[in-house]
């Protein structure tokens, strides 16, 4: 049986998504979904779990164009896990879902485009990806 790395989410943006450039000049954007847990806490409140994100190429350029703070999001793509040493010397692992698919599920209320909540982008696999 063959490895599998699929994640599916679906919450909302925890705030404007900004485009930045990777080393090799590909748009890259950082983003949180804040996702709705099914456990509760002690005193009975469902919980949030707020997951990073990262999408490329035409994908940043959708979710910049498209998507506010608050719109809600599917997102599928894989994760990736890492690491590096901070300022301390210590060891800080990391874990984010590289987006391979974005649909905007809802808008909020920010969102100012006049596309609708079918919109999508399928970033195609390839080997320019800076990782």
């Amino acid at each position: 049986m063959a490895d599998m790395n699929v994640v599916a989410l679906i919450g909302n943006l925890t705030k404007d998504v900004e485009i930045k450039k990777t080393q090799n000049g590909k748009d890259m954007a950082n983003f949180t979904v804040a996702v709705n847990s099914s456990f509760k806490d002690k005193d009975g409140n469902y919980t949030v779990d707020f997951i990073n994100c990262v999408a490329f190429s035409y994908g940043a350029n959708f979710l910049n164009k498209y998507a506010k703070k608050g719109t809600k999001i599917s997102v599928v793509g894989s994760i990736t896990t890492g690491s590096y040493t901070n300022k301390d010397g210590a060891t800080v692992y990391t874990t984010q879902v590289n987006a391979r698919e974005v649909s905007i599920v809802a808008k909020s209320e920010k969102t100012t485009s006049e596309e609708t909540a079918n919109d999508i982008f399928v970033d195609e696999p390839n080997d320019d990806m800076p990782f």
